[in-house]
């Protein structure tokens, strides 16, 4: 199942961003959070986006982290976003994907995921 997340430009704190990195974790069978992956280093600024394979069944977490002269961000709690992928099914040559998406209680406009399914 293919998902595209999106986030909205971060504040820079004062030096312009230089890239954002997708990082990727997922839940193990026994309930612990894996380690994080990098999936993605997007060197283009302007560039929000990023197509991410997930399957049926599983339960990840995404961060997006920003990138300036200062350093990278931190994968703070409050930008963690989860997806539990719990099904999907073709309707009229359509894949209807059925996702629970679990963001942060107060959304943080630069961690703010936005899920299309195909």
């Amino acid at each position: 199942m293919e998902v595209t997340i999106r986030w909205n430009q971060p504040p820079d704190n004062g030096d312009p961003i230089t890239k954002y990195t997708v990082y990727q974790r997922t839940t193990k069978d026994n309930g612990l959070l894996g380690d994080w992956n990098k999936l993605y280093e997007i060197n283009d600024p302007l560039e929000r986006e990023a197509i991410l394979q997930l399957v049926k069944g599983k339960e990840y977490e995404f961060v997006v982290t920003a990138t300036n002269k200062f350093g990278e961000s931190l994968k703070e709690k409050g930008k963690i976003k989860k997806i539990v992928v719990l099904g999907g099914m073709y309707m009229q040559g359509f894949l209807v994907a059925i996702l629970n998406v679990f963001a942060a209680k107060e959304p943080l406009s630069y961690s703010t995921l936005q899920v299309n399914y195909n």
